[in-house]
């Protein structure tokens, strides 16, 4: 019975990759808002300094 097996294998090996590929990609645009979040505050903090 080592048929079923091997699909259930192939079938959670696949759920994994999906979970994987959405998690990075969930991850880079958490990175983006960060630094588009960093980058106003520094700006906001140059034109407080700069006054």
């Amino acid at each position: 019975m080592p048929e079923p097996e091997h699909q259930d294998d192939t079938v959670e090996r696949r759920v994994v990759h999906e979970t994987v590929s959405v998690s990075s990609s969930r991850q880079s645009a958490i990175t983006m808002i960060i630094i588009v979040v960093v980058a106003i505050a520094l700006i906001a903090w140059v034109i407080s300094q700069m006054r």
